[in-house]
């Protein structure tokens, strides 16, 4: 299962109508649909995944990927968190740092 839900303890920036999804017609956003699919694919062609600390909640470890979408545009950062038998999408947004 997958989730992405803002929670005091587990805060998402989870923004994918923000991102523009290059594969879609006519310029359109990313859907959490096709957000999650994205992962899945990224991650089944072997996409460098981070693993990071995270502050909320204390000690958990999150797990991050800088994807290039198109050349122009900034990285797409995504940072997801295992729990158990669910994955939670915690970021899904536009890097504020260019590559």
């Amino acid at each position: 299962m997958r989730r992405a839900k803002f929670g005091i303890t587990r805060p998402t920036r989870w923004q994918p109508g923000s991102v523009r999804n290059p594969n879609a017609w006519a310029e359109g956003a990313f859907t959490d649909e096709t957000a999650w699919d994205l992962i899945a694919s990224r991650l089944e062609a072997g996409e460098t995944v981070t693993e990071v600390s995270l502050l909320k909640p204390l000690g958990a470890k999150g797990y991050v990927m800088k994807i290039s979408l198109e050349s122009d545009m900034p990285l797409l950062y995504v940072k997801l968190q295992l729990g158990a038998k669910m994955v939670f999408g915690r970021s899904f947004h536009y890097s504020e740092r260019r590559q």
